[in-house]
């Protein structure tokens, strides 16, 4: 399974490009000098090849595979009805919670989080509620980070590494399939990456980056380092937040009046510093000097990388004195 996806999804991927070029599914790359059109909808790749994972593991009896790929693809076809509906921002909070579903009725979850220093917690009535709001924050975080080439799938990504390597240390074993779900999902991630990269061959559209926010939460219920996920989410939970509080509430991207940054003649970004721009870490970066769109993506890369180096070696650390 994970050799096929590492060779069909940049097949797929290309044929959805073509398909969407040839009936008009468009969108400006809006931080680029001529703001080309290009595919709206590449995460559609994702979803056509989770679908196939997911049929394939369900005809091969592997019900935590299939569950948890499941939850992936329920947050994707939302992500598609988003696509076209543009679901109302104030309800994503409550619909992104339905991914969670598959796993919390096929009970593929152990309600005892490891925690470093600390050990296994019991929250049987608790865990199932943070679920819901873990697939929620998750989604919505990845979304609202998805603003420039390639940022999603290569936050995923180092996420999912991380999330991975972290298998090999201490602490409480992941559940069965999991690392089979880490391995397909970064081989999938890993061969989609190219074509969102700088420059773009295509965007994710929502159902892109909706996906990929469920995809790195079942990774981490599945190896059970929720600990280290809250850790390695904090930069994209910081933009998300910065977000919220900056535009005072949930309000769909299309009626925010200001953008975070703007574009000087040599088409390098600046911080807007107007009241009604919202706040994110793109603007952060751009505080000080323009930047270039190529410039943006390598510091946010980086420290989407260093954060999870700190929080790879934080979480170590804790276990070498904490409770195994």
């Amino acid at each position: 399974m994970v050799a096929a996806d590492a060779i069909l999804t940049p097949l797929l991927t290309y044929f959805v490009i073509k398909l969407q070029r040839k009936h008009g599914f468009l969108a400006k790359d809006m931080h680029k000098p001529i703001m080309p059109l290009i595919p709206s909808m590449g995460g559609l790749a994702l979803l056509v090849i989770f679908s196939v994972d997911f049929l394939w593991a369900l005809a091969d009896g592997d019900l935590q595979l299939s569950v948890f790929l499941l939850a992936i693809l329920t947050a994707g076809l939302l992500g598609t009805y988003d696509d076209f509906k543009d679901i109302d921002a104030r309800m994503k909070v409550l619909v992104f919670t339905l991914p969670s579903l598959p796993v919390l009725l096929a009970r593929m979850y152990r309600p005892r989080p490891f925690i470093p220093l600390v050990g296994e917690l019991r929250i049987t009535i608790l865990y199932p509620l943070l679920l819901l709001v873990a697939y929620s924050i998750a989604c919505n975080a990845l979304n609202m980070a998805d603003t420039h080439n390639g940022l999603a799938p290569a936050s995923t990504l180092i996420i999912l590494v991380s999330l991975g390597a972290s298998a090999f240390l201490p602490g409480p074993k992941p559940l069965p399939h999991a690392y089979t779900l880490v391995a397909v999902l970064i081989a999938s991630v890993a061969a989609y990456l190219p074509f969102n990269f700088y420059p773009a061959k295509t965007l994710n559209g929502n159902v892109g980056s909706f996906m990929m926010g469920a995809a790195i939460t079942s990774a981490a219920i599945a190896l059970r380092r929720e600990y280290l996920f809250i850790l390695l989410l904090v930069p994209l939970g910081l933009n998300g937040f910065s977000i919220l509080t900056s535009i005072k509430g949930l309000i769909n991207r299309a009626r925010i009046k200001e953008r975070p940054v703007y574009l000087d003649s040599s088409f390098r970004m600046h911080a807007s510093l107007k009241p009604e721009a919202p706040v994110t870490l793109v603007q952060l970066l751009t505080l000080n000097e323009g930047l270039t769109e190529k410039e943006v993506i390598k510091y946010y890369l980086t420290l989407m990388v260093s954060n999870a180096i700190i929080s790879l070696v934080f979480y170590w650390a804790c276990l070498l004195g904490g409770v195994h």
